[in-house]
């Protein structure tokens, strides 16, 4: 499983079970990412996609129901169950500083290395950072 995870400079994830920030050329950017895969999220994610997206699955048990190979995005949900079954972590940084009470586990890139880095410009950010993380 590939987990996809949007943060702040500071591994900010949310502010009071909102998202902190986002950007629809980072939503072209993951699915051009998953390709013809599927990728995984809940209802709370899929608001930002694009309608009718035929690889998206969106179920509240996404991260039990996707398979091997399979993409998560993952905004409001507790990943720590699932470290076990990450293969590749990629992180999107918003180089930015959002307020945020939760914040991205330390353990999850715990013994992961970090693989490769791209930049691009978004629709809201100028500059939003890939990071891809392996075991």
């Amino acid at each position: 499983m590939t987990l996809i995870l949007c943060a702040d400079d500071r591994n900010g994830l949310l502010f009071h079970n909102r998202r902190l920030s986002r950007d629809s050329i980072l939503c072209d950017q993951i699915l051009q990412l998953c390709g013809s895969k599927n990728l995984w999220m809940n209802s709370y994610s899929a608001s930002i996609f694009p309608r009718n997206t035929p690889n998206i699955r969106v179920s509240e048990n996404f991260l039990e129901e996707a398979g091997k190979g399979e993409f998560c995005f993952v905004e409001n949900t507790d990943i720590s169950e699932v470290f076990s079954q990450v293969k590749t972590v990629v992180l999107y940084r918003w180089n930015r500083c959002y307020p945020s009470d939760e914040k991205l586990p330390e353990e999850l890139l715990s013994g992961r290395h970090l693989v490769s880095t791209f930049d691009f410009a978004g629709n809201s950010h100028p500059c939003i950072t890939q990071e891809v993380y392996e075991l």
